[in-house]
């Protein structure tokens, strides 16, 4: 089993895929509030306030299909991306 605090390669992903899947977020949901979004153990999660809308296998999908099209696009260079807005409710998509 890979040390996810050790290996700095799979923190490194795991960081970036958190940034992809923010910015997928930001552009289905532009009035998304973000929070939390460390590496974990798991992966990486985020605390994300939707408003009243609600998160389903549908939403999960669109997220999904989201995050593909921004890998694809290379919009991004994630490896350099700093994420300068850290008060949490400032990601930008």
């Amino acid at each position: 089993m890979v040390n996810f605090k050790e290996d700095e390669r799979l923190t490194t992903l795991n960081h970036s895929c958190a940034h992809v899947m923010a910015q997928a977020v930001k552009h289905l949901y532009p009035h998304a509030k973000f929070w939390v979004g460390p590496v974990v153990k798991e992966g990486f999660y985020y605390d994300i306030d939707l408003g009243n809308d609600v998160v389903n296998d549908e939403v999960i999908a669109a997220i999904e299909k989201e995050m593909k099209k921004i890998c694809k696009g290379g919009q991004e260079d994630l490896q350099k991306r700093s994420f300068q807005g850290r008060s949490h409710g400032n990601v930008q998509g």
